[in-house]
């Protein structure tokens, strides 16, 4: 999930602090302090139940901030088949793609038609969740991501766009037509 922070009005001036609660009122994520819009990442919730955000003004400040929370868009990629589009309009939401990949196989991701205004993160995530590769995309398009895995079974890749981003990407993995070093992580 991803929460959006869509606007942002403090008086006097100062920033405002947003955290997430579990059920049980322990914190989950601290979101960072905002003066502008953004966003915050949340983890996999690990129980259900009621959540709570904590929206805390610095000093004496008061404020008003407009929340928007999102599920990951996403859906499932084929090696070697078609492109998928993440395309949102809404500040703070993610994309989540699944693939299923062999150990040793080169793979690359590419990435086109991104119409992101600022950076976006792209990862590649291993079966257990840990980080394979990942890419900094600008505010152009045309982008890849060299990568092996290292285990067998269902990778993921997410789309992060950056603050109050909205837009769209493609994204197609398809095999290497020659093996590449190690190094050549990274893009065109």
């Amino acid at each position: 999930m991803g929460l959006g922070v869509t606007s942002v009005a403090i008086s006097p001036s100062g920033n405002v602090a947003i955290s997430i609660l579990k059920p049980d009122g322990t914190s989950l994520v601290n979101c960072g302090n905002f003066t502008a819009p953004g966003e915050c990442d949340l983890p996999a919730l690990p129980v259900t139940g009621t959540y709570f955000v904590t929206v805390n003004p610095s000093g004496l400040a008061t404020a008003e901030v407009g929340l928007l929370l999102s599920t990951s868009l996403g859906g499932v990629l084929t090696v070697d088949g078609s492109a998928l589009t993440f395309s949102t309009t809404r500040v703070g939401q993610d994309g989540f793609y699944t693939f299923d990949a062999s150990v040793g196989s080169n793979l690359t991701l590419v990435l086109a038609g991104n119409t992101f205004a600022s950076n976006t993160l792209v990862r590649v995530l291993r079966p257990d969740g840990t980080q394979l590769a990942t890419r900094t995309l600008g505010s152009s398009s045309g982008y890849t991501v060299d990568f092996t895995p290292t285990t067998t079974g269902l990778h993921a890749i997410t789309v992060d766009p950056y603050l109050a981003s909205t837009g769209q990407l493609s994204l197609r993995v398809q095999t290497q037509s020659a093996p590449f070093a190690p190094s050549q992580v990274g893009g065109q």
